[in-house]
């Protein structure tokens, strides 16, 4: 698996979901001096993944640890979010990184932050938490210290 969003699917359907990507290649043609481009675009402008269990949906954007925090805030400002919030679904940004202890082999770990609705429709997060592959998940005991 090389890129954050097959880890996301793969994990996704280990737990029994059933996951379609949503995001689509966008390629703008070449105009003269300028080659073409292309560009990822997600459904929303957030969603990378649309799952369900058969009980709830459950949209998904993936990326590296590294850039979660950045993911999560652009979400927080998309109206688009609020809306699928509202309607039901569920939303999570899913950050991948190598980790481990020192001089252990390091492992794919996921950490997951789901998102919900405040009191005014707002969207906002709702709880961040770790799972490490064969290991117990850990909760990241107080909101009020996340870095975003």
């Amino acid at each position: 698996m090389s890129t954050t969003t097959a880890r996301s699917s793969d994990y996704l359907q280990k737990m029994g979901y059933v996951c379609c990507l949503v995001e689509k290649m966008v390629t703008i043609p070449a105009r003269p001096g300028q080659p073409e481009r292309k560009f990822l675009k997600d459904a929303f402008d957030f969603c990378d993944l649309l799952c369900t269990d058969g009980n709830h949906m459950l949209m998904v954007q993936s990326t590296t640890t590294a850039n979660q925090s950045s993911r999560v805030n652009k979400i927080l400002g998309i109206k688009a979010a609020a809306l699928c919030l509202r309607a039901g679904a569920d939303i999570e940004v899913h950050g991948w990184s190598m980790k481990g202890a020192r001089g252990e082999r390091k492992l794919w770990t996921v950490t997951v932050t789901e998102l919900g609705l405040d009191s005014a429709g707002n969207v906002k997060v709702v709880s961040q938490r770790d799972y490490l592959p064969g290991r117990k998940h850990m909760e990241v005991p107080e909101m009020a210290n996340l870095p975003f």
